[in-house]
């Protein structure tokens, strides 16, 4: 039996390509801001209680929880985004 070969083919350049695609999700991350401060909240209504908990059994002021949580929640959510 002979091994099958496989031909692949270039869609184009690979800069052109990759500056199409971040003006693309520069478009899309101004479609996308509604829907991802929507799931943040959501996210930090979740995280909250296990935030103070934490911040309680490790014998710290349950502000330092709540603040690790509204940090936590904005730094995931600036680095993470929306694939919708």
């Amino acid at each position: 039996m002979m091994p099958r070969s496989y031909h692949i083919q270039s869609a184009g350049n690979p800069h052109e390509m990759l500056a199409n695609q971040s003006i693309v999700q520069r478009k899309n991350l101004l479609e996308t801001i509604p829907r991802d401060l929507m799931s943040g909240l959501i996210v930090f209504l979740v995280a909250l209680p296990l935030c103070l908990g934490i911040a309680l059994a490790s014998g710290a002021p349950l502000f330092s929880g709540l603040v690790a949580g509204i940090i936590g929640g904005i730094l995931i959510g600036s680095l993470s985004g929306s694939h919708t």
